[in-house]
């Protein structure tokens, strides 16, 4: 079946403010040695369905109320789309973006941006684990907003290589990972830090995670 990312012209990382974890900026920072202040930021929460666990919060004046950012990648568009609307860090992509358009119950998130195409292709994938399983993809065949790892993953059980662009990321794993950064986000507002502060208080208590 035709890879449904490939009918697409990259809207999704185009067009969203694509926010991530701190675990997603910390591999993205080991895999490229990009400086993390190149790719990643503390932007405005500018979409309507933000988690509010995610909220981080700075006391940077005397404000009765203190200033909200979320953490992001650099978007519109995403610092890692190339010219030819293709992900240039699809190995290690955020895992958001690896389960876009699909949500945590495994069917595509209402309001999904993908063309219309795409959609239908899309629904006729069977989801594994809530993710979708997709026909193999040569390596560097556009897996669109680092929609997933398009090449075969050696450490994958001989059946799923043949499968799955998402075989390595499993409902669980996103799920433990999320968790993990909303207990760092609820540590940082604790401290009621300023906002210079913020991004190496979030990569520090990453690198402890791990």
């Amino acid at each position: 079946m035709v890879n449904p990312c490939s009918l697409c012209t990259a809207r999704c990382c185009k067009q969203y403010l694509i926010t991530v974890t701190s675990f997603d900026v910390l591999k993205i920072h080991e895999n490229t040695r990009k400086p993390i202040e190149e790719f990643a930021e503390l932007a405005d929460p500018r979409i309507l369905n933000i988690d509010n666990d995610t909220i981080l919060e700075f006391y940077d004046s005397n404000a009765k109320y203190p200033d909200c950012k979320v953490l992001a990648i650099k978007s519109g568009p995403c610092h890692f789309l190339t010219k030819d609307d293709k992900c240039s860090i699809h190995e290690f992509a955020p895992l958001t973006c690896k389960r876009y358009p699909f949500g945590p119950d495994g069917k595509i998130t209402e309001g999904a941006i993908c063309p219309a195409i795409s959609k239908v292709l899309f629904s006729f994938m069977k989801v594994e684990n809530d993710l979708p399983i997709r026909p193999p993809q040569p390596k560097g065949c556009g897996f669109i907003r680092a929609e997933g790892q398009s090449c075969v993953n050696s450490a994958l059980p001989p059946k799923v290589k043949t499968m799955s662009f998402r075989a390595e990321l499993t409902h669980d794993k996103f799920n433990v990972q999320l968790k993990a950064y909303k207990e760092i986000v609820k540590k940082w507002n604790s401290r009621r830090g300023k906002l210079s502060e913020c991004m190496e208080f979030l990569i520090e208590e990453s690198k402890k995670e791990n």
